[in-house]
């Protein structure tokens, strides 16, 4: 990459890196690891051909609009008005689901925290007040402290990724290499693949970053071209890199870790972290995991819940057509945090199961944004006839295989 462009580059590769690495990876070893090493191992091999080919055409998509916009506004642009508003309304549900996700696994951790530590008497997690507060201290960092968020998060995320990687390394001392010597039936091969599939493929992805990278490359007067060869170059080192980290990190945990204590995780609707907590007699392991546990679910809640807003403002403001002058209406704000605290704080209080939640409903609306959208995007617009490949085709199909492979794998 050319030398003036290094620092940014690199700028745009930690920021999508830290974008991928959040609460997903916490749940991903756990769906993993009751598959076994073999099953995790062959989905592996089929992360970089379906995460880096699927994120480069989302980014040519942005890359080749009149003027620099973002996805949504491409999708107007390409599909028409009421098209992008039924994409904005479907991706709101999206982040919505995303929010319910992390509000059940920060209330189960923490406490469960408070409980194995003797903390409090009962577990607080299985009440309703604990997840209120969560909810509402969260949501009052959001409304009064945005600019500041957003430079705590780019912080916080560095630190995770220093804080799991030393995790990865201090659990090879615990590693059971037999567990390769352990080899499941075709059917349960089959069955095992196709549920930790949609998860592990959802732990590489950075899309909803990839267009303010795009935008801030075409801003700087580069050719469409140089444009699409930077950012195809961040695609893929970053892949790569989250690839070598993720996968660590997921196989470090399955080594350590037995399918029977995973059984449990996943009953108890715990994280991998919060398991590792309650099952290693080492009080500073203890503190370590519910830290990297607690910052990475705030750092993936506070992150979906900036786009969460400006979506869900956007969508209020225009169901009640609100006047914007600068500053959003105190009315849409109003309605947007009291709807946003209490139908989460509600569906918290049921204990959805986590990983339920990514398979069913998460991973289909992931294929739906990132693997039908720009497909239907490149055969419509004639401006991306030279996209018109077989492997733009094989994205599709793979949206399709992520749409149904859990649902599949819970049939089995």
């Amino acid at each position: 990459m050319e030398k003036n462009n290094i620092p940014e580059n690199s700028y745009w590769i930690f920021t999508l890196f830290g974008t991928a690495v959040g609460a997903g990876i916490l749940f991903l070893p756990i769906q993993a690891g009751m598959g076994g090493l073999w099953v995790l191992i062959s989905a592996s091999l089929l992360v970089y051909p379906l995460v880096y080919p699927s994120q480069r055409l989302y980014a040519r998509i942005v890359n080749n609009t009149p003027k620099p916009i973002d996805f949504t506004g491409a999708v107007k642009l390409f599909l028409g008005n009421k098209t992008g508003l039924v994409i904005n309304i479907l991706f709101v549900v999206f982040l919505f689901v995303l929010l319910i996700a992390y509000s059940i696994g920060l209330t189960n951790d923490l406490g469960d925290f408070f409980h194995e530590n003797g903390i409090t008497k009962h577990n607080l997690a299985k009440g309703p007040y604990l997840s209120l507060f969560l909810l509402v201290f969260y949501f009052t960092i959001l409304k009064f402290s945005k600019q500041a968020l957003i430079k705590i998060l780019g912080v916080l995320s560095v630190i995770l990724i220093l804080l799991l990687l030393t995790l990865s390394i201090m659990l090879i001392g615990m590693w059971d290499l037999e567990r390769l010597m352990v080899f499941p039936s075709f059917t349960e091969f089959i069955k095992q693949f196709f549920l930790v599939f949609p998860l592990l493929i959802m732990s590489f992805m950075f899309y909803s970053v990839i267009s303010p990278m795009v935008i801030s490359f075409r801003n700087s007067d580069a050719p469409a071209s140089e444009v699409e060869k930077r950012s195809s170059r961040v695609l893929k080192i970053t892949v790569i890199f989250l690839m070598t980290f993720v996968l660590f990190f997921v196989f470090s945990c399955v080594f350590a870790l037995d399918v029977e204590e995973l059984k449990k995780a996943s009953a108890e609707n715990i994280s991998i972290l919060a398991l590792l907590g309650d099952t290693q007699n080492n009080p500073f392991l203890k503190y370590f995991d519910t830290a990297i546990s607690l910052i990475a679910l705030t750092t993936s809640f506070f992150g979906v819940a900036l786009g969460f807003r400006s979506s869900g403002l956007e969508l209020i403001s225009g169901f009640f057509k609100t006047k914007q002058t600068g500053e959003t209406s105190i009315k849409s704000e109003v309605i947007f945090y009291s709807f946003a605290t209490v139908s989460l704080w509600l569906i918290t209080i049921t204990n959805i199961n986590i990983i339920d939640l990514f398979g069913e409903i998460i991973a289909p609306l992931n294929s739906l944004f990132l693997y039908f959208i720009p497909v239907i995007i490149v055969f419509k617009q004639t401006i991306f006839k030279q996209y018109r490949t077989t492997g733009t085709v094989l994205i599709f199909i793979s949206g399709i295989v992520l749409v149904i492979s859990y649902f599949v794998g819970k049939m089995i």
